[in-house]
């Protein structure tokens, strides 16, 4: 019955790899090395080197294997976007993470930069204008006082032994430059929102 047959799974294409100077295959290694100049240019101004860099891609690489099936274009710019923003990729630090999407529109996988919030705080710290920022969780047996106006206020007092009970929300606090800081609360209703 025409009905009740299983359909059969596309399969996904081989994505279009980089010709190395022979004709052959660019291995990703190669497409990194190839385009380190690249990458070292977008490194500057950052505490990070090339060579770091790509032997945190490399080893990223080697734990997640489905970013070797991603379009090279797509690995080299999330690699280069890694870059600008100085941040190493990979769950070490979580600054940023290469993550491997499937494409409807290429049909394939594509790599794609993602901004970890360590990297947020990182680049946050690194500009200037914060002299430091702390985020935390709030938990119902907590103590919690939020004061907005015009001396904007944050009481928090943990529990520090037994059941916290569930989570209420989250805050972060930053601590500018030039005096004063900068308080942001959201419920965990807020959260699962975005």
């Amino acid at each position: 019955m025409a009905g009740n047959a299983k359909k059969t799974p596309a399969k996904q294409p081989v994505p279009k790899k980089e010709k190395a100077a022979d004709g052959g295959q660019l291995t990703i290694k190669d497409l990194l090395r190839q385009n380190k100049n690249t990458i070292a240019q977008s490194l500057e101004n950052t505490p990070l080197t090339p060579e770091r860099l790509l032997n945190v891609c490399m080893t990223e690489i080697r734990k997640t294997p489905k970013l070797r099936e991603c379009s090279q274009a797509s690995l080299l710019g999330a690699v280069i976007q890694s870059a600008q923003l100085g941040l190493e990729p990979g769950s070490a630090l979580g600054h940023c993470y290469l993550i491997p999407f499937y494409n409807k529109k290429v049909g394939g996988l594509e790599c794609q930069f993602m901004l970890g919030y360590r990297g947020m705080l990182a680049l946050a710290r690194r500009s200037g204008a914060i002299v430091n920022i702390d985020a935390r969780v709030v938990f119902a047996a907590d103590e919690f006082d939020l004061l907005y106006g015009t001396e904007t206020r944050v009481i928090h007092k943990p529990r520090l032994n037994g059941d916290r009970g569930g989570v209420l929300g989250v805050y972060a606090v930053a601590q500018l430059q030039g005096g004063g800081s900068q308080v942001e609360y959201m419920t965990v209703e807020e959260i699962m929102k975005v």
